[in-house]
């Protein structure tokens, strides 16, 4: 038995191996091929940041080629609210909008002549403007993200109504009566409604000039540029006086302007 169970064993493998001997091996199993689908330029990923214009004469060219409306940003490097509202206009909701406007960034200091042009007071200052430069839209200050997407949304549709907290059209008659409120307008952040405040006092020295000179002296710094813009309209005394620099705001000055508005 004990040499018998070896060579059977021996035998055994020999068979198993000369049954398989003959079968062939089974065919590779075809594999999955990849389709290849139509490339579509959407799907490459989003398009890079939109281009700002550094002054407003290119754009407007532009604009007029695109048939596109202008929105302008005036800002400064030493304006924080600046800074926060950039961060803002980085979000994709924002970038996604701005991508069919032709955009201008100004900067209040290096572009003066340009932003006076805007009647920019303070910053950030935002304006929509047509392809011949006209101004379209106002607004000044920080805006979130989704409020300036809707802005501009409005800005873009010529049936949008104004979005000003005071409309336009709601302004009463220039009065004794009314004169406080259109001095408290001088300081709205609304430019558009500012400015038509602006025009409508400017008409009327004989009554507003001396509360003019008084907004002029106490007023916070919007109200102070838009006061000096009607007091420079009327050639008021008022060489060198800057709102942004309040040492040049000295009693003496501030006095003679007073005595100016009383008889204008």
């Amino acid at each position: 038995m004990q040499k018998t169970l070896p060579a059977f064993l021996f035998l055994t493998s020999v068979f198993a191996v000369n049954a398989t001997a003959g079968v062939p091996d089974a065919p590779d199993e075809p594999r999955p091929q990849a389709i290849e689908l139509p490339r579509d330029d959407a799907d490459e990923g989003p398009a890079g940041p939109p281009t700002w214009h550094k002054s407003l004469e290119p754009a407007l060219r532009e604009a007029r080629e695109r048939k596109a409306l202008v929105f302008v940003r005036v800002g400064a490097e030493w304006c924080g609210w600046c800074r926060k509202l950039e961060r803002e206009m980085e979000k994709p909701e924002v970038q996604q909008e701005l991508a069919r406007w032709v955009l201008v960034e100004l900067d209040a200091d290096d572009d003066a002549d340009e932003v006076q042009k805007l009647n920019v007071g303070p910053i950030p200052a935002l304006r929509i403007l047509d392809a011949a430069g006209g101004t379209l839209r106002s607004r000044d200050g920080y805006l979130a993200a989704r409020t300036l997407v809707d802005w501009l949304r409005r800005a873009a549709d010529p049936n949008a109504a104004g979005d000003s907290g005071a409309p336009i059209a709601e302004i009463p008659e220039l009065s004794a009566d009314t004169l406080p409120k259109f001095i408290r307008l001088l300081g709205h952040r609304d430019a558009e409604l500012r400015d038509e405040v602006i025009r409508r006092i400017s008409l009327r020295r004989d009554l507003s000039a001396a509360a003019v000179a008084g907004a002029f002296r106490s007023g916070n710094l919007a109200t102070r540029l838009s006061a000096l813009e009607i007091l420079s309209h009327w050639k008021a005394p008022i060489a060198d006086l800057d709102p942004w620099d309040p040492a040049t705001l000295t009693t003496q000055r501030l006095d003679e302007l007073a005595t100016w508005a009383a008889h204008p």
